[in-house]
C-alpha cells in the first residue's frame, strides 16, 4: 500500500520478498514474513515469551502506521478481505516479475555487451521488445552498473523517447551522473566514471576520544558514546568510521527504529542533484552525521543509536573540516 500510493511498477506490488540477495551480496532471508502476528503473539503466549513492541508502532507520526491504523481499517468498511485481497496482488504481481526477470535475464546473457569500463551496450532489438520487458530488461542493466534507487517513470520514459527518437546521438540523464544514449542505432547506458563523481564536500574528518568528563565540544561536531560504538563495531571502530557521500542501503539510527537516507533527503525537500554532494559521517551503510551546509539538511542529523547518556564514561567527537 506504501508504494501503491508513492508510485509503482510491478516489482513494487510484489512487497518483501521472503529471501533475496543485496547490492553487496548478502542473503537476507525473512523466515516470518507469510505468518500473520496473530499466530506470532499465540506462540509466545504458549512458550511464555516476551517480544518486544517498537514504542512507535502505535504513533500516526510515521506513514506506515498511518496505513496500518488508519487507511487499513477504512478500507475494510468496502471490503472485509482487503487485507487478502492485498496479498492475492502482491503474489500475481510477484509472479509477473519472477517471470520478467527470467526473461531479462536470458535477454542479457547474449543481448548486451560491454562498452568501455562503465558502459552497457544493447542489441539493436531491444526496442521491438514489450515495453514492460524492455523496461525491465533496462533497470536490472542499470542494477549491474550500480544504480539501484532513484529511477522513476519519467527516467524511463526519457529511454523510450530517445529509443524512438530520429537523432542518432540522442540522451537523456538519469539519476546520479549515469546516462542512456543512442550510438549507431543501439542503445547504451553509462555510469559515471571515479573521475567524474563529486567530491564530497569536506577537507578532512577529524576524530577524538577522550573521557566523558574532558571532553571538548566543538561548535559544529557531532558527539557520540564511544563505548557504545565499542560494542556495536570492535575496538577498532575509530578506523571503520569514513566521510563519504550516500550510498544505497544508507540508514541513520532514530528513537524506536532507523530512516532510510533516501527517505530522509526526500523529508527534507534536498533537491535531486544535490543529494550526491551531501557529506555523510558513517560506519558502513549506518550513518552517524550529516552536517548542516549548503547541500545538506536544514539542522544537522545524529545518529540516536549512540546518544550520551548519564552512564557515558568515554565519548568520541566527530568534526568535519572544510566544509564548503
Amino acid at each position: 500500500m506504501f508504494r501503491l500510493m508513492r508510485g509503482t511498477g510491478v516489482g513494487g506490488l510484489a512487497g518483501m520478498a521472503a529471501e533475496r540477495e543485496d547490492e553487496s551480496g548478502f542473503r537476507i532471508i525473512r523466515p516470518l514474513l507469510e505468518i500473520p502476528k496473530s499466530r506470532i503473539l499465540e506462540y509466545c503466549r504458549e512458550h511464555d515469551l516476551q517480544p518486544r513492541t517498537d514504542r512507535t508502532n502505535a504513533s500516526t507520526e510515521y506513514a506506515r502506521n498511518r496505513i496500518r491504523l488508519e487507511l487499513m481499517p477504512a478500507l475494510r468498511q468496502y471490503n472485509p478481505h482487503i487485507r487478502e485481497a492485498i496479498l492475492r496482488l502482491g503474489r500475481s504481481a510477484a509472479e509477473t516479475r519472477d517471470y520478467l526477470g527470467a526473461m531479462a535475464a536470458a535477454y542479457m546473457k547474449e543481448g548486451m555487451e560491454r562498452r568501455g569500463e562503465t558502459g552497457l551496450c544493447f542489441r539493436k532489438d531491444l526496442a521491438e521488445l514489450h515495453p514492460a520487458l524492455r523496461k525491465h530488461i533496462i533497470g536490472k542493466a542499470l542494477e549491474s552498473l550500480g544504480l539501484f534507487q532513484d529511477m522513476t517513470s519519467a527516467h524511463y520514459g526519457g529511454i523510450e523517447d530517445i529509443l524512438r527518437s530520429r537523432s542518432p546521438s540522442a540522451s537523456t540523464d538519469l539519476p546520479h551522473g549515469y546516462r542512456a544514449c543512442m550510438e549507431y542505432g543501439r542503445l547504451v547506458l553509462y555510469a559515471p566514471s571515479r573521475a567524474a563523481e563529486p567530491e564530497p564536500a569536506h577537507v578532512r574528518l577529524a576524530l577524538t576520544v577522550l573521557p566523558a568528563e574532558k571532553a571538548v565540544f566543538p561548535p559544529g561536531a557531532a558527539v557520540f558514546d564511544a563505548d557504545a560504538l565499542e560494542d556495536a563495531y570492535g575496538p577498532d571502530f575509530v578506523t571503520k568510521i569514513t566521510l563519504r557521500t550516500r550510498g544505497s542501503g544508507d540508514f541513520l539510527g532514530i528513537r524506536g527504529g532507523r530512516k532510510k537516507i533516501q527517505d530522509l533527503f526526500v523529508d527534507e525537500k534536498i533537491p535531486k542533484e544535490k543529494r550526491d554532494r551531501v557529506p555523510i559521517v558513517a560506519i558502513g551503510r549506518e550513518v552517524l552525521f550529516i552536517p548542516r551546509g549548503d547541500c545538506g539538511p536544514l539542522r544537522p542529523r545524529y545518529s540516536a543509536n549512540y546518544a550520551l547518556s548519564p552512564d557515558t564514561k568515554r565519548v568520541i567527537t566527530v568534526e568535519i573540516i572544510g566544509i564548503v
